[in-house]
């Protein structure tokens, strides 16, 4: 096997890994909530509080049926407790309805996005694969 059919294999592998990744993380992460979360209502920022990397992490307070659900956004709010989410600020939070507190907050744009960064960085990898093998 020439070194450029070695590079060829490792860098579409890498991609193709990448891509399965992000395809997974969305499936089972994103759509499966997407799927489940029908119901909305809105969220209010009530606290920070400090993850183990020592950044601040909003808490978002729901109510659903009467029942006060907290939960952490997993989106760092760099700095002071002030910057990113402000306290007392309003989000868009989708429950299920069956298990409220199963959520997405702020809805699912972040979420797919997120989920699809892998991907593209494994799109860069697997077409620098096949560039290699075409030169």
């Amino acid at each position: 096997m020439t070194d450029q059919q070695i590079l060829t294999v490792v860098f579409t592998s890498i991609g193709l890994f990448l891509i399965l990744i992000s395809l997974g993380i969305y499936i089972f992460g994103v759509a499966v909530k997407k799927r489940n979360c029908t119901s909305e209502t809105t969220g209010i920022v009530v606290d920070k509080v400090r993850g183990s990397n020592n950044a601040l992490y909003p808490v978002i307070e729901y109510t659903v049926n009467s029942t006060v659900y907290r939960r952490k956004k997993n989106v760092i709010a760099h700095g002071s407790v002030n910057n990113g989410y402000p306290m007392g600020y309003e989000l868009s939070v989708l429950y299920d309805p069956g298990k409220p507190k199963r959520c997405l907050i702020g809805g699912t744009k972040v979420q797919t996005v997120a989920a699809f960064i892998p991907a593209m960085i494994g799109t860069v990898f697997f077409a620098a694969g096949i560039i290699i093998l075409l030169f």
